[in-house]
């Protein structure tokens, strides 16, 4: 058996209804993956991007967070564009200084032979 691959906004539309049909968030974790593979099957998606897309829509509709009404629209490959723009990493980065060291390290210090001849000091760093 062949599938043919339509257009995304079909493809987009067959996951939603099968997803609403299947009542997926309330499936288990074995179903889900079934219905995943027959998914990525017949829409020609992988794994991965309908999983992606998938999140996406599940964070405006089941959870109604009202910052994701925006990007439900919006393609995987245009998150990606989004996420390289130099405006997005701008706002993303944080900087942190680096941590001076709990533990001094390379402390000299004289020999204790404790009354022992023949003591050898040894330098090692940690």
């Amino acid at each position: 058996m062949d599938f043919a691959g339509g257009d995304r906004e079909g493809a987009y539309t067959l996951v939603r209804r099968t997803l609403v049909r299947l009542d997926y968030h309330r499936l288990g974790k074995p179903d889900k993956g079934l219905a995943k593979r027959c998914l990525a099957k017949v829409t020609g998606l992988s794994r991965a991007q309908l999983t992606r897309l998938i999140g996406l829509r599940r964070q405006w509709q089941v959870f109604g967070d009202p910052r994701f009404e925006r990007l439900v629209e919006l393609s995987n490959g245009h998150l990606y564009n989004l996420r390289t723009s130099r405006s997005y990493r701008n706002v993303r980065r944080i900087w942190h200084r680096t941590r001076p060291a709990a533990v001094a390290i390379g402390v000299r210090r004289s020999p204790e032979p404790q009354g022992q001849p023949g003591f050898l000091r040894v330098e090692t760093v940690h």
